[in-house]
């Protein structure tokens, strides 16, 4: 299941989706933490963190943590 961690990335790729998003920001821990725990409740086998560019999210490393602890592949 996708994960969306919001839209913040220090690229400007011509292909962006985000690219006429005026708020490049991520969103919260808590949120994606929700998420997190939703796909888990749905019986995913797994998540995909989307957005502009997850591995720059300050807490990437925590949600990939809190992902495999609900025995989610990452």
């Amino acid at each position: 299941m996708r994960v969306f961690t919001g839209t913040a990335c220090v690229q400007e790729c011509v292909s962006c989706p985000f690219a006429a998003v005026v708020d490049r920001s991520f969103k919260p821990y808590e949120e994606i933490v929700a998420s997190i725990d939703r796909a888990a409740q749905k019986g995913a086998a797994g998540v995909i963190f989307g957005g502009g560019e997850p591995a720059a999210h300050p807490r990437i490393h925590d949600l990939m943590i809190h992902a495999q602890t609900r025995n989610l592949a990452v």
